[in-house]
């Protein structure tokens, strides 16, 4: 029995579809650890900069410290492991980068409203979830875009409860990306 070059070309596309998925539903799940554990520290941290204002400086340091112990702990939890060391290094070396930028640009800014400073370092994490987007799927360029729009929004809007906007769209949207993305790859 032999089988027709239409019916193996389609077999092999069906083949590659099903692989495309399975990577992108990988990606996915690792994906959302990271956000729902950044969607709490950086909740918890913009929460707590609305009741304590004066120690906002110690309070970010310390989420910093925490949210990127628990990224190198989730990345080295066993069984993930492997999932991680096949990872894409360029990903991460661009949120590295990001993140550069972002530390060089706060040192030009010492001294502007903290309010803006806030909405500049969201929108810049963020836009690396869109370029993210770009290349392992749209759900990630989604919640980059949205959260950057709530980020705006809340500038304009948010007035004294602003650490507390961010608070809840900011952590509260990378949470939700988070579990987006768990539903979404889950499919």
């Amino acid at each position: 029995m032999s089988i027709a070059h239409e019916q193996a070309a389609l077999s092999l596309s069906e083949i590659s579809e099903a692989e495309r998925r399975t990577r992108q539903a990988l990606d996915y799940g690792r994906a959302s650890d990271f956000l729902i554990l950044w969607g709490i520290v950086t909740g918890a941290a913009f929460a707590l900069v609305q009741f304590l204002p004066g120690r906002a400086n110690e309070i970010w340091l310390g989420a910093d410290a925490v949210g990127i112990a628990a990224s190198v702990a989730i990345a080295r939890w066993p069984g993930r492991r492997q999932l991680c060391a096949r990872r894409d290094p360029r990903l991460l070396a661009a949120f590295a980068v990001l993140f550069c930028y972002g530390i060089a640009w706060s040192f030009l800014f010492v001294g502007v409203d903290p309010r803006k400073m806030a909405v500049f370092w969201a929108t810049l994490m963020m836009s690396g979830y869109v370029m993210a987007g770009l290349w392992r799927g749209y759900v990630l360029g989604l919640c980059g875009l949205a959260i950057s729009a709530l980020a705006f929004a809340g500038y304009c809007l948010a007035g004294a409860w602003f650490p507390l906007w961010m608070a809840a769209t900011y952590g509260g949207g990378l949470i939700a990306g988070g579990l987006w993305l768990r539903h979404v790859g889950a499919r």
